[in-house]
C-alpha cells in the first residue's frame, strides 16, 4: 500500500510540473529556431518576457493580446500602404 502511494506522490509531482509549462512560450520558441526574420525577432523580444511560464501567460493574458494585436495592426497598415 505504501508503494502506490509513494507512486501518487511522484505523479502529483510530474503534473504540478507539466501544469507550469507554457505551451505558448514553448511554441514561441519552437517558431524562433524557424522564422530568422528580425520582424519575428522583434515580436519574440516583446513576447518572450510575459510568457515565460505557465502563471505568466494567465497573468499577462491582456498585455499579450494587446501586443499581438498591435503587430497584426502594425502589419497591415505596412500592407495596406
Amino acid at each position: 500500500m505504501e508503494m502506490f502511494m509513494q507512486y501518487d506522490t511522484l505523479m502529483e509531482g510530474e503534473d504540478e510540473k507539466n501544469d507550469m509549462k507554457s505551451n505558448f512560450i514553448e511554441y514561441l520558441r519552437e517558431e524562433k529556431m524557424n522564422n530568422r526574420t528580425l520582424d519575428f525577432k522583434q515580436v519574440y523580444q516583446q513576447l518572450e518576457p510575459l510568457a515565460f511560464s505557465y502563471p505568466l501567460v494567465v497573468v499577462n493574458k491582456k498585455k499579450i493580446i494587446a501586443k499581438l494585436l498591435g503587430f497584426l495592426r502594425a502589419d497591415s497598415n505596412v500592407e495596406g500602404s
